[in-house]
């Protein structure tokens, strides 16, 4: 339940983020709500997830754990948004 609040909540943000930005609205909105959805997993035997910036920075704070295990996920999906967002871009620019 909470990750339809939270999820609700990124992309409220993400598009008044992306609001200030005129000329790449949408680029700015599409990255923003990459970063702050992208899971990862809490411990490496469990099934519970957590967004993975807030997961490292939790880590490096705290438990003073300054691994990258939770940026592997993020590190694989920002190439494959800006992949998805460049060929979104090349489609709507040839037939719109």
């Amino acid at each position: 339940m909470f990750w339809w609040i939270y999820i609700t909540a990124v992309l409220i943000c993400s598009y008044q983020v992306g609001k200030i930005f005129k000329k790449n609205k949408l680029l700015v909105f599409f990255f923003t709500a990459i970063i702050f959805l992208t899971p990862a997993q809490l411990e490496v035997s469990s099934i519970n997830y957590a967004p993975s910036v807030f997961t490292f920075i939790f880590n490096a704070l705290f438990e003073q754990n300054f691994s990258s295990r939770p940026l592997r996920t993020l590190f694989i999906s920002l190439p494959l948004g800006l992949f998805l967002f460049l060929c979104i871009s090349l489609i709507k620019r040839k037939f719109f």
